[in-house]
């Protein structure tokens, strides 16, 4: 029969005889402690980012604990499956842990597979959209043809200081330089990346070491060179938009109509590109935005002025449904950002989409007397102040729909007098 390995036995006051006790949502919320899941299989939290599953029983009278694995190498259903086969293991006098050796993986671990690993565990919870590569593809380009079939264990400093200054081209096409000092915002998300993938195999792989790609102590004393000037969206003098607006008016394309939309309301090009209908309300003049769709991941309420309403009417002409896009393209899927893009380089080839947004709030700040604060609500930004934020929780509509009524007149004229309104304040000479 081989050793005695003990009998599988209760623990906790509900015991054997309740198991799967822990909700699949509780894997990753639970605070730090040992929580039982039943049938001997616990979850042990750390930290945020340190949740072991351990199977423990008695043997010869003592408490033993055996590591089945972390939550982001074993899911809740294959660690209860491996729980059960371990069970089974001790009644009939085996040895637990050869299920554990059984169902590893045969062969080393890799840097990618760590950071696949990774990977799929944190796609369930973004939202959906082109974010959701970038860490997989950024590792994918940068990382991975030089170390992404080490072992995390053998990866070193110079190995991480040679990705960060791999030789990149430039967009401007002037020649290669070093990715730190080129693409520095890329570069530095990068660095983190690796930074957690190897923290992740060394907890998995009980390594304590100091981790190679840490910037704090290790990589800030290196020779990385200084990075080059951030550069800003090109935008457009907010004198021209009223002749940009005038020029956009003779063309019919859906691009061009989604284009004005863009500048009427200060929104993000993808805001107004995935826009659908049941987020319109005309007689209302809001647009509503839902968490999913936000950059603050919370709802958001964004002031239709008469101008954005009248370019909304002409496209309701088409007579889709609620759910239907409110700027589709000729195939009835969301316009790209090219070709809101393709549109705006026709006319101004210098300028960005996204740099109408400047434009608006550098209108805002010289030309009108609002709050900062009320601009920055204008283009939805979060207040990086985190104590004023918590009590600032106001999105300041009733301010912002004089604002967008104010710009709108600026960009495009007014063909009759608005309504005053005794909390508008009155604008700059």
């Amino acid at each position: 029969m081989g050793k005695a390995w003990g009998k599988a036995s209760r623990f906790g006051s509900r015991g054997m005889a309740n198991i799967k006790l822990l909700k699949p949502r509780q894997v990753e919320t639970l605070g730090v402690g040992t929580h039982a899941d039943g049938g001997n299989l616990f979850l042990r939290v750390r930290s945020k980012h340190s949740r072991q599953w351990i199977f423990r029983y008695k043997r010869l009278g003592k408490v033993t604990e055996i590591s089945i694995g972390p939550t982001l190498d074993r899911k809740i259903t294959e660690a209860r499956d491996l729980a059960e086969e371990m069970r089974r293991a001790v009644r009939d006098g085996l040895n637990p842990a050869a299920v554990i050796r059984k169902a590893a993986p045969s062969g080393p671990s890799t840097f990618k597979d760590y950071a696949q690993r990774i990977d799929e565990h944190r796609r369930p919870t973004l939202r959906p959209g082109r974010h959701v590569d970038k860490f997989a593809n950024s590792l994918r380009d940068y990382v991975y043809p030089f170390i992404g079939d080490k072992q995390p264990g053998h990866i070193t400093y110079q190995d991480v200081e040679d990705i960060l200054k791999q030789p990149v081209m430039l967009k401007d096409k002037t020649g290669e330089h070093p990715f730190w000092s080129a693409k520095y915002e890329t570069a530095s998300r990068v660095r983190r990346r690796i930074e957690a993938v190897l923290d992740y195999a060394d907890r998995v792989e009980g390594r304590d070491r100091r981790n190679p790609a840490a910037w704090k102590g290790g990589l800030e004393h290196s020779q990385l060179g200084r990075p080059t000037k951030v550069t800003h969206h090109p935008s457009l003098p907010y004198s021209e938009i009223p002749k940009l607006m005038t020029e956009l008016r003779q063309k019919s394309a859906m691009s061009s109509l989604c284009l004005q939309f863009i500048i009427l309301t200060a929104c993000r090009s993808g805001e107004a590109r995935g826009a659908i209908w049941s987020e319109i309300d005309l007689k209302g003049r809001v647009w509503t935005l839902p968490p999913a769709r936000t950059k603050m991941d919370r709802e958001w309420r964004v002031p239709l002025s008469p101008a954005a309403i009248d370019i909304l009417k002409m496209v309701q002409l088409l007579g889709k449904g609620p759910n239907c896009l409110v700027f589709p393209n000729a195939l009835g899927k969301p316009l790209t950002d090219v070709a809101v893009s393709k549109t705006l380089k026709s006319l101004r080839p210098e300028v960005t989409v996204h740099g109408f947004r400047a434009s608006f709030r550098t209108w805002g700040a010289e030309k009108t007397p609002y709050s900062n604060e009320v601009l920055e609500r204008a283009l939805s930004h979060v207040d990086g102040n985190k104590l004023r934020a918590a009590y600032q929780r106001s999105d300041l509509f009733r301010e912002r729909v004089s604002l967008a009524a104010d710009w709108a007149v600026f960009c495009v004229g007014s063909s009759s007098p608005r309504r005053n309104s005794s909390h508008r304040p009155q604008l700059r000479p």
